[in-house]
């Protein structure tokens, strides 16, 4: 009996951590925020450019008032870990601003463990015409 308990010591120290466990289902949302607001009369083929004003992406969970994280966009792109569920995902430019000629999109999105998903959003700017 006695020899099982450095057994048992040498198998508990061995065992690796369940730290892993949580990133395994964690998800990671991705994506751009382009600006669609066309510089005069719109015409084909001009693509979209990256916003690079003042923008947050809001997340929330389906059919919930309240946010679960809001992420600063930087250079046109953001990134956010998120547990794995079905999000509402918008982005409202300047939002010290409000109201404002800026509008931006909304997108639903299902994450799934482990996994990048990956968005664009837009913003317009209804002012110009």
């Amino acid at each position: 009996m006695r020899w099982m308990v450095p057994l048992l010591l040498l198998l508990v120290l061995a065992t690796p951590p369940l730290v892993g466990v949580a990133r395994d289902t964690e998800s990671r949302l991705t994506g751009k925020v382009l600006d669609v607001t066309c510089p005069g009369p719109c015409r084909p083929g001009l693509n979209p450019r990256p916003f690079l004003g003042e923008a947050v992406v809001v997340v929330r969970r389906r059919g919930e008032p309240h946010p679960v994280a809001t992420v600063p966009i930087e250079a046109g792109h953001f990134a956010v870990a998120l547990r794995p569920d079905r999000y509402q995902v918008r982005v409202v430019p300047f939002p010290e601003q409000q109201p404002s000629c800026w509008e931006g999109s909304a997108q639903r999105v299902r994450l799934v463990p482990g996994q990048v998903t990956e968005i664009e959003l837009t913003v317009l700017n209804r002012c110009i015409v």
